[in-house]
């Protein structure tokens, strides 16, 4: 049995045919779910340009990629922004201004 490749709240980009060529760029976010017709699922999307919702098929839908993959906690984030981190950069570029 078939499945939506995207889910609600997912961050899509719209690849336009024919009759969304006037559709603006960039990033819509998938706001529902629709049944399919004739093999193919459709989804309502909403792009923050525009005031109206979207009816878009699955075939002109891109994911865009994220910047932190799933795999990537929250915690490992934030680590990278820790105060111990702060330090080491701080002596790195005293170091480099010295030279």
């Amino acid at each position: 049995m078939a499945t939506h490749k995207f889910r609600v709240g997912q961050k899509v980009e719209l690849v336009p045919g024919f009759p969304d060529r006037i559709a603006p760029a960039g990033e819509y976010e998938v706001v529902r779910q629709l049944p399919d017709d004739h093999g193919e699922f459709y989804y309502r999307v909403k792009s923050s340009q525009e005031p109206h919702e979207r009816v878009v098929k699955e075939s002109l839908l891109r994911g865009v990629r994220n910047p932190y993959p799933e795999s990537i906690h929250f915690q490992d984030r934030l680590s990278w922004y820790s105060p111990a981190s702060w330090g080491r950069s701080q002596r790195f570029l005293s170091r480099m201004n010295q030279l």
